[in-house]
């Protein structure tokens, strides 16, 4: 196995990754304006599950800014995906600068930087991703989480200590370090924020500014912060549930004389 050089990964992955995301039947019921207002953890993690399933495909063009150990990186990223397991991305650094062409489809990844002119492939499954997505142990793998909207699982609550609604959000927190607010309204996770051993946060995703689209909620703002000071905003400028889809939509060109290494 092969690792990207250090300055790949300072000036292309993390910014790429980051920019990714930037991170499965009780009593209750919805009243007629889709709030959820009597449920259950188990039955509210169901109608966050059935939320996100809405969404077939996705497409948002977004501004982010993400800063690291190595500085600060800004530019804007084209995000296009179809559930449960296929995403295309392209970063563009300051100036329009091609920083990376990312696809995820059958399990596997395919990085390209033109800037670089470098192209990495591996396991999307593994750890290698994480060099990709550095969005900290308690992000969703799942691709809906690139959109806004993570998908906590049934085996979380195995550890639940706290549950109770505060206003328009449900407040939990859990034995395994991770706190959540899932807003009524849709239900979506709107803060995921993951603590160690002694309460202080090593990782935390927030959502905000959802708005309305094809019957989704899908958050305009997005938020990580995670170890090492490593900090990402995304800004949707446009997001669109569940669009047609053009064919070889993701497709990631590679020049022949790029030698594509495995990570």
């Amino acid at each position: 196995m092969r690792r990207p050089p250090s300055r790949f990964y300072r000036r292309v992955l993390f910014p790429a990754g980051f920019a990714a995301l930037v991170m499965s039947g009780c009593a209750g019921f919805f009243k007629a304006d889709g709030i959820l207002t009597e449920t259950d953890p188990y039955f509210l993690f169901r109608k966050v599950r059935e939320h996100a399933a809405k969404l077939g495909t996705f497409e948002g063009r977004a501004s982010w800014t993400a800063v690291s150990e190595e500085g600060g990186f800004r530019g804007t990223t084209h995000v296009v995906l179809k559930s449960p397991d296929s995403l295309w991305m392209k970063v563009e650094g300051p100036f329009g600068i091609d920083m990376a062409i990312v696809s995820v489809t059958g399990g596997r990844f395919l990085l390209f930087s033109p800037f670089l002119k470098a192209a990495y492939s591996g396991d999307a499954g593994g750890s290698r991703i994480d060099q990709l997505l550095p969005l900290g142990p308690a992000f969703s793998k799942d691709i809906t989480g690139t959109a806004g909207l993570l998908i906590p699982g049934d085996s979380l609550l195995e550890s639940l200590t706290l549950f109770f609604p505060e206003k328009d959000e449900y407040v939990l927190a859990f034995g395994t370090g991770d706190r959540l607010r899932i807003q009524k309204k849709g239900p979506v996770v709107s803060r995921w924020e993951k603590c160690d051993s002694s309460g202080a946060a090593v990782w935390l995703w927030e959502a905000e500014r959802f708005r309305n689209r094809s019957g989704l909620r899908l958050p305009l703002v997005i938020r990580v912060n995670a170890e090492r000071g490593r900090r990402l905003t995304v800004f949707y400028e446009t997001v669109k549930a569940n669009p047609a889809l053009r064919k070889g939509w993701c497709h990631v060109p590679i020049p022949e004389d790029v030698e594509t290494k495995t990570l």
